[in-house]
């Protein structure tokens, strides 16, 4: 009989390559479109667009807890 393999179990993956950049594409995008089209306010712009996902994420806490 052939000697039986050992098998390690492999790390779990905390955070996937796919879900590192769709996550930081939601702060990099907006700061892209803020810089672009507001220049001048761009803090202004990027800080709404982050507030807005902020109302999203009331959505999907709601969809979570139900």
């Amino acid at each position: 009989m052939p000697p039986r393999e050992v098998h390690q179990p492999s790390a779990p993956k905390l955070l996937s390559a796919q879900k590192l950049v769709h996550y930081s594409l939601h702060f990099a995008f907006p700061a892209v479109l803020a810089l672009v089209f507001f220049p001048l306010m761009w803090q202004t712009a990027y800080l709404i667009m982050l507030v807005t996902m902020l109302i999203n994420l009331d959505h999907l806490l709601v969809r979570w807890s139900s």
